[in-house]
């Protein structure tokens, strides 16, 4: 009986050895269990940065562990030269629960003599569970563009009508201090009514110096199917800066699509005053309610100088009479500038209302000889005294033959 005893003492003693044993292997394991764990992005903001101005780099924090994040600190620890950074670059955030997130900015200054490149930040991120800490690190990236030197400083035309070709002229400036090189432009039309001859939509300069200017073309044409209306055209010009930093510079201008509604106007018969215009649109849309107008100029007037003419179908003419005076400038002149201007109005698809100036020659002396006429409100005031004249005189033969009667008639009474 008491070897049995001896054996299970043994036994049991050998069961608590083995707990221990168990405990010491485990004890780090069962402590890694409880462990924080922080994991975070770093991104700048804005992504490009520029020669005096400021930006944040924005920090998300995450505990992803199951243990409290303690005493966390987020410390700028190396920056490359050209980054300023206030010199308080310490944020403490303190403890950070299993499962939560957080986010710090932390702010930094681009000089306006720093150059274009790329300029790393170094981060670090240290935090506690205790006694222990840990450090985590990590690279913020800055990538700094200097400002743009080359510029689209004008672009000519600014419209194209429907089934049209263009020459488009771009004027590219240099208004940096150094030189730019291997310039390509690009010009790109997402709403597919802008087609480039051949797709040659690139134009390639070696190089231009500092305040130079160049006058660079594209052929270009409307298609015969595209809707009027404004449309924005998009430039790409990509070069290489004095650090041999390629830059890209997107601008854009509107390009304005019109019909094409054009109109022919000539002299079709002349008939003493009266003269008898052929209009016909020789475009490729309708012009709506067109009306024709004789304005106000030196040479010629007209007694209606607005005629409604209607709505003219590409392809399609009408005709008009007006009666068309030449107006007296000098009177000791003999002869007369036959030019004529004439003014179309009409309303586009779009509903627009526009105008459309023509200039055509007029002869006149053939009807009229050399005589001139003056506007009817001056005619009438030449005129005047002699058209009151005639009146008084009728009156006073009237006046006479009552009295002369009225004596006749008193005489035979005596």
């Amino acid at each position: 009986m008491e070897e049995l005893w001896k054996m299970r003492k043994m036994i049991e003693i050998k069961k608590i050895l083995l707990i221990i044993i168990l405990l010491f292997i485990f004890t780090p394991s069962l402590s890694a269990l409880l462990t924080p764990a922080l994991t975070f992005n770093i991104s700048p903001n804005p992504i490009v940065s520029f020669p005096g101005t400021d930006g944040y780099i924005y920090i998300n924090l995450k505990n992803v562990g199951n243990d409290y994040a303690q005493d966390i600190k987020v410390v700028a620890i190396n920056i490359d030269p050209g980054i300023v950074l206030p010199h308080d670059n310490e944020i403490k955030i303190g403890n950070l629960a299993p499962g939560d997130s957080t986010a710090v900015l932390l702010k930094y200054s681009v000089p306006n003599s720093i150059e274009s490149g790329l300029y790393r930040i170094k981060i670090k991120i240290e935090y506690c569970q205790e006694s222990s800490c840990k450090d985590i690190y990590q690279y913020a990236l800055i990538n700094v563009q200097s400002p743009s030197a080359l510029r689209v400083k004008s672009i000519s035309p600014t419209e194209i009508k429907v089934g049209n070709s263009e020459t488009l002229y771009l004027t590219i400036s240099n208004e940096g201090n150094s030189e730019a090189k291997n310039i390509f432009i690009t010009i790109r039309d997402f709403s597919g009514n802008l087609l480039t001859f051949g797709s040659d939509n690139k134009y390639y300069i070696e190089k231009l110096s500092p305040k130079e200017e160049k006058i660079i073309t594209f052929n270009v044409s409307v298609s015969s199917l595209a809707n009027p209306g404004l449309y924005p055209v998009y430039i790409y010009v990509e070069y290489t800066d004095k650090s041999n930093s390629r830059i890209l510079i997107n601008s854009s201008f509107g390009l304005r699509i019109r019909e094409d509604i054009d109109f022919f106007v000539g002299t079709q018969e002349v008939s003493g005053n009266l003269v008898t215009f052929s209009i016909g649109n020789i475009g490729l849309s309708t012009a709506y309610s067109v009306v024709l107008e004789i304005p106000p100029q030196p040479n010629f007037y007209s007694s209606e100088p607005l005629v409604f003419i209607g709505n003219i179908n590409p392809g399609d003419y009408t005709s008009v009479s007006l009666n068309i005076y030449p107006t007296r400038t000098n009177e000791n002149e003999t002869k007369y500038n036959n030019t004529l201007k004439i003014y179309l109005y009409y309303t586009n698809e779009k509903g627009e209302r526009e105008k459309l100036e023509k200039i055509i020659k007029i002869n006149l002396e053939r009807s009229i000889t050399s005589t001139y006429f003056t506007p009817r409100f001056q005619q009438k005031s030449q005129t005047e005294p002699f058209y009151y004249l005639k009146y008084i005189i009728a009156i006073s033969i009237i006046i006479s033959l009552i009295l002369l009667l009225y004596k006749l008639k008193k005489g035979k009474k005596k």
